[in-house]
């Protein structure tokens, strides 16, 4: 079991080895999010699909950089959501109720922006690693999944904040991100 500061390491490696992707992650939310603000609504099925993405990559360069554990989580993850999403019905999303806007909306600024790992920080707003890493990632997930109402599924719910709940920060980054008490 590599140490928490191996951990942080290789975290930070991926975060700053792959800073074109993370910028590409970038191009791709703000694509979407135009997309939405232009009146662009999906099905709940493509939409949640294509979240399985960024977590696909999380898995894919966990696995590159001999991260197994965040490798193997990443890839089980991606795989329940795309089987989950792949069940939901044609219909296109919709808004979730104002309290999931204004989670979701959060937890998307801040997969945004993540403040962590990168070597110079005025990158942040444009390759913080979201779509790299985990923590960062589950955020952008779960609050798109909020902001879609959680694509009308219990079960899409349930998978994607347990995972989150799990995986923040002791399987993430070992770091005082702020997330829970535990990070502090």
């Amino acid at each position: 079991m590599p140490s928490s500061l191996q951990i942080l390491a290789g975290l930070a490696l991926v975060a700053n080895r792959f800073l074109p992707l993370a910028v590409a992650w970038h191009v791709v939310v703000a694509l979407a999010a135009a997309a939405l603000a232009l009146g662009l609504r999906p099905t709940q099925r493509l939409a949640a699909l294509v979240l399985v993405a960024p977590l696909v990559s999380v898995s894919a360069l966990a696995w590159t950089t001999a991260n197994p554990f965040n490798g193997a989580a990443f890839a089980g993850l991606s795989l329940g959501l795309a089987l989950l999403a792949s069940r939901l019905p044609p219909s296109l999303v919709t808004r979730g109720p104002p309290w999931a806007l204004v989670l979701g909306g959060a937890a998307l600024l801040y997969a945004w922006g993540y403040p962590h790992f990168l070597a110079r920080p005025a990158l942040y707003l444009v390759a913080a690693p979201m779509g790299l890493l985990p923590c960062p990632t589950l955020a952008l997930v779960l609050g798109a999944g909020l902001c879609a109402g959680g694509f009308g599924s219990r079960a899409w719910c349930l998978v994607s904040g347990a995972a989150d709940s799990s995986s923040r920060c002791s399987a993430c980054c070992g770091s005082a991100c702020g997330w829970t008490p535990a990070c502090s």
